[in-house]
């Protein structure tokens, strides 16, 4: 094992080197991202098994064609994904939204065309923090309730010109005999929960011996002239024992009217990963009800759930991230790997390494190298292109190492790489791209319009492969 280190740690400084000599040319090129010579995926001859599904849907003798994105928070808002899949739903047909996850719920930033609400508050967890809920599945995250009064709503609301109505929905969730059942609802309004499930109520405070009001208003990130305005305080004089009002709040509160929700014609099946759920329309949204039918039943958990047009042929395009995440938390949380085989991929993209930046160049390798074991295990033919992760303002040097150990996995093993890190200039490019207002503040991410552009760029990429595959089989 040792022996096996040095020589990985030999090829990763004999590769760091030659690809330094090329930063340089990449950073000339930074206005012309698209340049063919550049924006490529390297290895592709090793994604010839997909491309034949690809081109079987194009001609229209294959239905569907699920790729799966897997990532960090790169991809958790959503931006960078959601061009791809509007790129390539545009081209091969919409088969519908695929994986999502209700964030919100989980107090967690979501893509902007999903939408979630509850009537009551879940715990969520993500497999970041996997040594406090090891049993994480396959978002990356998860919910859960003790609540049997429980009401989740999963609604779409697409910004472009694909429409995301579903029929199918899977949904990924523990089932057992301590889990609620559920069952699926409608409404004639879409916002039935905000609108009977949340009351405004005044937060109160009991004046303390030393307090005035900025205290007061700093403590409860309020403004002591809304506490004047509420009060009715001419001036600023309070004194102890005084009970103010100090702000209103939204308040949840189970109850819903009976009458709210309308059956949905479905037919079930349940898998011990997943279940199916089939409806007899397109729907925009849905409600998914807790039910208690017996006293064992005591919690519901969800780890994700899929959308599908079953009406369409095309692409599905499943994206999972997860803020903070890299290679090692994704391995040690065994439900995602138990059910990844349930969204059926076809391809696999990972999009993971910028947040390995403290690790050592060693545990990175080998942390990508269980990643890749585990995916083999579930399919060895799947193909998988690996993306190497863009320039930090932060950490620039270790994101420039994990970039090369990534290379060298690639080369090594005969992986298709997207190599963003070079496409976009290397080390000195987020700067760069700073300048193009592409880039946040925070030094590691980038806006939405810098996203859409990796997108853009990945999704160009893709496709010259494909053109290239084609036409070597039409010759």
């Amino acid at each position: 094992m040792i022996k096996s280190n040095k020589l990985i740690i030999l090829f990763f400084f004999i590769l760091q080197y030659a690809l330094a000599q090329s930063t340089n040319d990449n950073l000339d090129k930074q206005n012309n991202l698209e340049e063919d010579s550049i924006t490529i995926i390297l290895n592709d001859s090793a994604l010839n098994h997909f491309f034949a599904k690809l081109y079987l849907l194009e001609k229209g003798d294959r239905n569907r064609v699920n790729i799966v994105h897997i990532g960090n928070s790169h991809t958790q808002a959503g931006f960078l994904t959601g061009e791809i899949r509007n790129n390539l739903q545009h081209k091969f047909g919409n088969a519908g939204r695929g994986l999502i996850f209700p964030y919100k719920v989980a107090n967690s930033n979501s893509p902007r065309d999903v939408y979630s609400f509850s009537n009551v508050n879940w715990d969520g967890f993500r497999n970041v923090h996997y040594r406090d809920k090891p049993n994480i599945g396959i978002s990356g995250f998860l919910i859960e309730t003790c609540d049997s009064n429980a009401i989740l709503k999963v609604s779409l609301n697409p910004k472009d010109n694909l429409h995301y109505y579903f029929n199918k929905l899977k949904f990924f969730r523990p089932i057992g005999d301590e889990y609620f059942d559920i069952y699926v609802s409608g409404s004639k309004e879409r916002d039935i929960l905000e609108k009977t499930t949340i009351r405004i109520e005044d937060v109160f405070y009991t004046v303390r011996s030393g307090d005035y009001l900025g205290k007061i208003a700093k403590k409860l990130k309020t403004s002591v002239g809304n506490i004047k305005k509420l009060n009715g305080l001419k001036g600023d004089l309070i004194y102890t024992g005084q009970e103010l009002i100090v702000k209103k709040e939204e308040v949840k509160v189970s109850e819903v009217p009976k009458d709210a929700f309308y059956d949905i014609k479905f037919i079930r099946s349940n898998d011990s990963a997943c279940t199916e759920i089939t409806l007899d329309t397109l729907v925009e949204y849905v409600f998914l009800r807790n039910i208690k039918s017996n006293k064992e039943q005591k919690k519901m958990q969800w780890d994700g759930i899929m959308l599908e047009n079953t009406f369409n042929a095309g692409i599905l395009y499943h994206m999972i991230g997860v803020n903070g995440a890299m290679y090692d938390d994704y391995n040690n949380t065994d439900r995602f790997f138990d059910q990844l085989p349930y969204l059926n991929p076809d391809l696999i993209i990972v999009s993971l390494g910028t947040n390995e930046t403290f690790e050592d160049n060693v545990k990175i390798y080998n942390d990508i190298q269980k990643f890749y074991k585990e995916i083999r295990i579930i399919d060895k033919d799947i193909p998988l292109i690996i993306w190497t992760p863009p320039d930090s303002e932060k950490k620039p040097n270790e994101v420039r190492l994990i970039a090369d150990s990534l290379i060298l996995f690639s080369e090594s093993n005969e992986i298709p790489y997207f190599d963003l890190y070079n496409i976009l200039g290397g080390e000195g490019s987020f700067i760069e791209l700073k300048k193009q207002k592409m880039t946040s503040n925070d030094k590691i991410h980038f806006r939405a319009n810098g996203y859409k552009m990796q997108g853009k760029l990945f999704s160009n990429a893709l496709l010259k492969a494909y053109k290239r595959y084609k036409k070597r089989i039409d010759e």
